[in-house]
């Protein structure tokens, strides 16, 4: 560790994932000292870091747990990166005790609620008259629905708890087309303590979602942004990105403006990636979601240009964060492992889109791959051909 790095307050990263390794990435290449856990279970824990911590006894500590695991670290002080919707929610839970040493730039957990609850996200974007796709809250009680007839000819069903929905149902929302199938399929959420949303279907390729990633300061004075445009995606309609470049501020000006009346009505503050899509039944850009804090391509966008990471570390500890910088223009991003899939299950194939795709990754910054930090994708890729090794083996014995 270099001295002018050891002489700076810690980074703790929490986390796995791809988010955690783009955080990791990100705060070391501003010279700023990370700390991380000694987890081999996930890929990120195989990336250089300055400072090994003993591994967290969950993938998400409760508040309260989390501050007994700091303060059995031996560091004095700190500025914690959460980089999943249970780590930020319970980093902002934090007491006073433990966060006036451990420092973060989240919000509190009113705000972040906002976020991370999609119901309660609805009614604020309602209060606000912001553009989003038509919303509507299921109750137990089909008679007490409101839903229009239009909107479940081609809806889908948003859970409120995004990640509890993912981790039983391994999706992220589920077509319906009916009253009766919206009901039917409900009722197995409702029977795990799942509560859901109905919500109308944007049509249109991936390549109209856009988003704005970027960071708020806690004084609400400077924020910073940066666009991209998705240009694939798998799985094809409840997915995340594989694909995407970074396009001019100006062409998503109305996500903006919707961006600072919600930020400045819910005084939101940190590092956020937002999604919209454009509907081109109405020329709109509607808003999806907001996630608040690190997300998969952060990395991507610290190269680009938009350094949220080291943002919110100097947010955190009470200092000037810079204002809005130039970004790298038309750079690609992917994500080659599903990137692949997301070209088998498009329509553009052939030895010429082929042929361009893998140009694109060689040309693109990616999630996971660093020739200057190798480990993790190494550790990515064993894991992987273990997992398929794995199941080659059960299906030849389970077939006999």
């Amino acid at each position: 560790m270099s001295r002018q790095r050891s002489q700076r307050t810690p980074a703790i990263v929490l986390g796995g994932g791809e988010s955690a390794l783009g955080a990791i990435r990100s705060l070391r290449r501003a010279g700023i000292p990370v700390a991380y856990s000694k987890q081999k279970d996930n890929f990120a824990a195989w990336s250089r870091v300055d400072v090994r911590l003993d591994a967290w006894p969950s993938k998400a500590l409760e508040a309260p747990a989390l501050g007994e695991w700091l303060d059995a670290t031996g560091l004095t002080s700190g500025v914690l990166m959460p980089c999943s919707d249970q780590w930020v929610e319970s980093v902002a839970q934090l007491r006073s005790s433990i966060s006036d040493r451990f420092r973060t730039w989240t919000p509190g957990p009113e705000v972040i609620q906002v976020m991370v609850d999609k119901n309660r996200f609805r009614s604020v974007l309602e209060e606000l008259d912001l553009p989003h796709p038509r919303s509507f809250l299921l109750t137990r009680n089909v008679d007490e629905w409101r839903v229009p007839d239009d909107i479940l000819n081609s809806a889908f069903l948003k859970p409120h708890d995004s990640l509890s929905f993912f981790r039983e149902f391994g999706v992220k929302g589920i077509f319906v087309s009916s009253r009766d199938e919206a009901f039917e399929k409900a009722r197995l959420a409702w029977d795990k303590g799942l509560e859901f949303l109905v919500q109308e279907y944007i049509p249109g390729p991936a390549q109209n979602h856009f988003f704005v990633d970027g960071f708020r300061s806690s004084d609400g004075k400077t924020t910073q942004y940066l666009a991209r445009q998705r240009l694939r995606m798998h799985p094809p309609d409840f997915g995340n990105s594989t694909s995407m470049k970074t396009v001019a501020l100006e062409s998503v000006s109305p996500a903006l403006r919707t961006l600072d009346t919600l930020f400045a009505h819910t005084k939101f503050h940190g590092i956020f990636s937002a999604e919209f899509k454009l509907d081109q039944r109405s020329g709109t850009l509607k808003i999806i979601e907001v996630n608040c804090r690190p997300w998969w391509f952060v990395d991507y966008a610290d190269r680009c240009g938009l350094r949220t990471c080291e943002a919110a570390y100097l947010d955190a500890l009470g200092q000037i964060v810079p204002s809005q910088q130039p970004y790298e223009l038309n750079k690609l991003g992917t994500y080659p492992i599903y990137d692949w899939e997301a070209f088998r299950n498009g329509d553009q194939r052939g030895l010429g889109s082929f042929s361009r795709m893998i140009f694109g990754w060689l040309r693109s910054y990616q999630p996971v791959f660093s020739w200057s930090d190798p480990m993790p994708v190494i550790a990515q890729l064993s894991r992987l051909v273990a997992n398929a090794i794995g199941r080659r083996v059960r299906r030849i014995f389970g077939g006999r």
